[in-house]
């Protein structure tokens, strides 16, 4: 009783803080907002034929977690601190995406939540919002009435061409080569065996695998049992996901994201290009908000994957998330100009603050978490570099070579037809019978040329 009661009073406590924390906070002015966040629910990479799933494509479970996070930020920026217009407005939020259509899917699920039905523009003028073409679309004008598009909701755009939040694998050639330089596959094997053959009976395949396809069949577990696809029962499958947990951490912390090469982290390689992009935004946010004390631009969301979100965390200094980021997980950015006039970031994750920063700080830790464009192009492509020089360099060696060949073929071949010539001229006759006569017109009159041959010899006899 009495540890239910202290627990009970410790929430009370700790409660009433978080009231008085957010209350000081929200009495601040909220400048600029910053989401990444992973996206949602997906299909595995490889799965059962009789589950019948689309490959790594995001699943209706993962639309729903979107949209119902795109709810909670409307709750927050929106209706509470009044910080977003209720309605769209894309000079004051943006939305970015990696190019895979997971992300693009979980950005566009977000934008709905944070701007739902009901709150689209109505047309000011429906006589030029039909196509210019011949069919007949009476029926579904009728239904529209004066919204654009049914339920009144908002096409927003979605900008998947931001290059740092894309397939980091292929902005860094060396990458991979060095994450698997660092993998110890017999090592794995012998710790880790036994954990390899219950995947193996779960799934169905050989235990005879690498820590990436063990890692792999586990992810399929997990996309599946947010499917109501089980391996045995539910039961049985939630316990295999948290007892294989300590073979994604080796895979992905020890040997991934803690790796080091050169002195570099791949954490830090990771997530350098889209941390400068960050590094941008808050910079922009905050040169403009104190020179004319206010921001057009006030928020931009991002969606990407998890590699890339841990590795942000683990540079920023966050604990290392034993949940693995979850689908959906979130880090909030939020730049504040307090009553005195000092700017400072509050970071979240996942809805829990998880640290403040003043701005100088903050822009300080960001500046020390990427590398420098030189150190990042040279360790990134230096290799590929060296090896397109190297490939430039043999082609050039190898057409200097053919075209050696040839120029020889050729000079071998003159000198022959000289040598055959000479020979030639040697065997001719004191005196040749002049040819037949050819015939020339020449103003429509005919002429004959008779050719002569004769040798020294018979110019001397004669």
């Amino acid at each position: 009783y009495m540890g239910n009661y202290y627990n009970t009073k410790m929430k009370a406590i700790l409660l009433c803080i978080f009231l008085i924390i957010v209350g000081e906070v929200f009495s601040d002015e909220l400048v600029f907002v910053l989401e990444f966040g992973r996206h949602g629910a997906r299909m595995p990479k490889y799965s059962k034929p009789e589950w019948n799933l689309f490959p790594l494509e995001l699943t209706s479970g993962g639309h729903r977690q979107h949209y119902l996070l795109g709810r909670a930020l409307r709750e927050r920026y929106v209706t509470s601190t009044k910080f977003l217009s209720s309605h769209y407005n894309p000079q004051e939020i943006r939305f970015y995406s990696s190019n895979l259509n997971r992300c693009m899917a979980s950005a566009t699920a977000q934008s709905i939540g944070l701007y739902p039905p009901g709150t689209g523009h109505a047309l000011i003028n429906d006589f030029t919002s039909q196509p210019p073409n011949t069919y007949d679309y009476k029926n579904w004008v009728k239904d529209l009435k004066n919204s654009s598009l049914s339920y009144q909701l908002t096409a927003i755009p979605i900008d998947p061409t931001l290059l740092e939040i894309r397939n980091w694998k292929n902005a860094c050639y060396s990458l991979t080569k060095y994450i698997s330089k660092n993998l110890n596959e017999e090592e794995a094997r012998k710790n880790y065996g036994h954990l390899y053959a219950k995947l193996a009976d779960a799934y169905n395949v050989s235990s005879n695998m690498t820590l990436h396809m063990s890692t792999t069949i586990r992810d399929a577990i997990i996309c599946g049992l947010w499917e109501g696809k089980y391996v045995h029962n539910e039961t049985y499958t939630r316990n295999l996901i948290n007892e294989t947990a300590i073979l994604y951490r080796v895979r992905k912390h020890t040997h991934y994201l803690n790796a080091t090469e050169g002195g570099l982290r791949m954490s830090q390689v990771i997530s350098s290009p889209f941390i400068k992009t960050m590094a941008k935004s808050f910079r922009n946010a905050y040169e403009t908000h104190t020179k004319y004390n206010s921001t057009q631009l006030k928020m931009e969301v991002f969606l990407g994957s998890d590699t890339l979100l841990q590795a942000m965390m683990m540079e920023l200094g966050f604990p290392w998330d034993p949940s693995e980021s979850q689908f959906c997980s979130v880090m909030l950015l939020e730049l504040y100009k307090s009553k005195e006039g000092t700017y400072y970031v509050k970071i979240m994750y996942n809805t829990l603050v998880n640290a403040v920063f003043t701005y100088e700080h903050f822009m300080d830790a960001l500046k020390n978490s990427s590398l420098p464009d030189e150190e990042y192009y040279m360790f990134c492509h230096e290799k590929a570099d060296k090896f397109i020089v190297n490939w430039v360099t043999f082609l050039f060696i190898a057409a200097g070579i053919i075209l050696a060949i040839v120029l020889a073929v050729l000079l071998i071949y003159g000198i022959r037809k000289c040598l055959q010539s000479g020979s030639a001229e040697e065997k001719l006759p004191f005196a040749q019978s002049p040819p037949e006569p050819q015939q020339k017109h020449n103003n429509n009159n005919l002429t004959y040329t008779c050719l002569l041959y004769t040798s020294d010899a018979a110019d001397e006899r004669s």
